[in-house]
């Protein structure tokens, strides 16, 4: 229990000369307080993670659009590189096993 001489002016509305007994039932208080920041931080949490996952949706989303193309055009490139350079070593090395054959009689 709390006993002040401004509590008793505020409650009773008499003189402050008055002591009066105010009783605050500070675990209580406490605890509400408690389970009130933990369900306004796990909201905050869950609309965080909500964001979240759409900011990286969003950035993936963009960095593939602005990506694939280009990543498209380099692999065609690299096949037919591929395959040119494939064709220049199959006669390049068919010309060096007929040389063999030639030297070697």
């Amino acid at each position: 229990m709390l006993r002040t001489k401004s509590s008793a002016a505020m409650f009773s509305g008499s003189a402050p000369d008055e002591l009066l007994e105010v009783q605050i039932p500070l675990r209580a208080q406490v605890a509400r307080l408690r389970s009130q920041h933990r369900a306004q931080h796990a909201e905050m949490a869950e609309r965080q993670r909500i964001a979240r996952a759409a900011f990286v949706q969003q950035v993936h989303a963009e960095v593939t659009q602005r990506i694939m193309p280009e990543v498209a055009q380099l692999r065609a490139s690299f096949r037919v590189e591929h395959a040119e350079m494939a064709e220049r070593t199959r006669a390049a090395r068919a010309s060096f096993c007929h040389q063999i054959r030639a030297w070697v009689g």
